[in-house]
């Protein structure tokens, strides 16, 4: 059947721009043979005005077409077919015509800028001024894209200007900025808020039918087990059954609404990273975890845990889970959910790693719950004494994803967090 398809597209392409489509199997030889996936950013990838070329990691598992396997969507803006995808194999399907002989547009009125087109791309990014989304801005900027980034204020605005990332103006609650937004660009990336339901729910109610990616920030609390600071835990994989805690039932309900939507024309997927640190690249340069650690143990005079502190957390570095976020919008199938993480450690040996780089010595001191509460928002102080391991394998292996950050313990010790000292 997929030879059969292949074939199909061959020949399409061929009667519509032959010396074009010859230049473009020509070249995707010469670069598959460097690297087995289509080279972002390639100036041969859009050939002409209105030439859409994209690949699916997904037909690779056909067999051996080298080819074939990352040509799946080539059409035309003004014409009247184009390739979809249905149970892994593709078919063509007739676009209906306006009057006039117009072309209707895709997904609810929208031109078709959509993220099958490799090259640059116009992505908005919620969370622009944010610890994941600022780091992730600036790397999709690197990769050659442009970023358009929701930003609260006027103040927020202008750092988003100053950093190349155009603003606008609005909130999570200004469903009609998310909706337009959303429409407007190539792909979107929600790194704002895991638990606000109702703006995932705009930003992909706005894609729906359009073909495009959109990427969800999920959070891997939502494996948490209470523990109040004993360790063991059950290390979870994509596959693993999950039964959240109550807290947590609704970010999970999103992460499958967002999934889910696949089924929808939405090329979604979700990324769920764990404690992340490290030194971000944009507004916001660490996320909270490790520097309250830090100020627990300046002014206790003691690194303080919860519990035990034996209980383990997985962790990444910023700039490692930034990398997910951008192979993911360049490789992920539609509806797929990733892991990610590059090792973990336990509470205790995280905050002895504190003491160490304040001059504290190893000495560390078990915090009553009790007490914790009094000082720490209930979700942070659940979390913080819960057993949260996970497993990137799946994202290492269909992603091609590889940490490559300094460990969380050289980084504590020296690097980033030494300016906490």
């Amino acid at each position: 059947m997929q030879i059969v398809v292949d074939l199909c597209v061959d020949i399409f392409c061929i009667v519509h721009d032959p010396i074009n489509y010859f230049l473009f199997l020509f070249h995707q030889n010469a670069s598959r043979r460097k690297h087995p996936v289509a080279v972002p950013n390639d100036p041969l990838v859009s050939i002409k005005q209105g030439f859409s070329v994209g690949w699916h990691p997904q037909f690779e598992r056909f067999g051996n077409y080298p080819v074939h396997s990352q040509v799946v969507i080539m059409a035309y803006e003004s014409s009247p077919w184009r390739f979809s995808f249905e149970s892994r194999v593709n078919y063509i399907c007739k676009r209906p015509t306006l009057a006039g002989g117009q072309v209707e547009p895709y997904g609810r009125g929208q031109s078709r800028k959509t993220w099958w087109r490799s090259g640059p791309m116009n992505v908005f990014l919620t969370g622009a001024s944010g610890y994941i989304g600022g780091t992730v801005a600036v790397k999709l900027l690197e990769a050659g894209h442009l970023v358009t980034g929701l930003a609260r204020d006027e103040e927020r605005a202008e750092k988003l200007r100053a950093r190349d990332i155009t603003p606008v103006i609005g909130t999570l609650d200004d469903f009609d900025v998310l909706d337009g937004s959303a429409r407007a660009a190539d792909a979107v990336i929600n790194a704002a808020d895991a638990d606000n339901p109702f703006a995932a729910r705009v930003l992909v109610d706005a894609l729906r039918g359009s073909g495009k990616r959109y990427v969800q920030t999920s959070g891997t609390s939502i494996v948490s087990d209470n523990a109040g600071g004993e360790g063991g835990g059950v290390v979870f994989s994509e596959d693993t059954p999950l039964e959240p805690l109550p807290e947590k039932a609704g970010r999970v309900a999103t992460d499958r609404m967002i999934c889910d939507a696949a089924n929808d024309g939405v090329h979604s997927m979700v990324i769920c990273p764990c404690l992340i640190y490290g030194q971000g690249l944009g507004v916001r340069h660490h996320s909270p975890q490790i520097p309250t650690f830090i100020e627990v143990a300046k002014s206790a005079g003691v690194p303080r845990h919860i519990g035990a502190g034996e209980n383990i957390w997985s962790h990444v570095h910023i700039e490692d889970c930034a990398d997910a976020f951008l192979l993911a919008l360049e490789r992920a199938p539609a509806g797929s959910f990733y892991f990610v993480e590059s090792g973990e450690a336990s509470m205790i040996d995280t905050n002895r790693a504190v003491g160490r780089m304040l001059g504290l010595g190893e000495e560390t001191e078990a915090w009553p719950m009790e007490e914790v509460l009094h000082e720490w928002p209930p979700a942070m102080a659940h979390a913080m004494s819960s057993n949260v391991r996970v497993n990137a394998d799946k994202a290492r292996s269909m992603l091609d994803w590889t940490p490559k950050g300094p460990a969380l313990f050289d980084d504590i010790e020296h690097g980033s967090y030494r300016v906490y000292r």
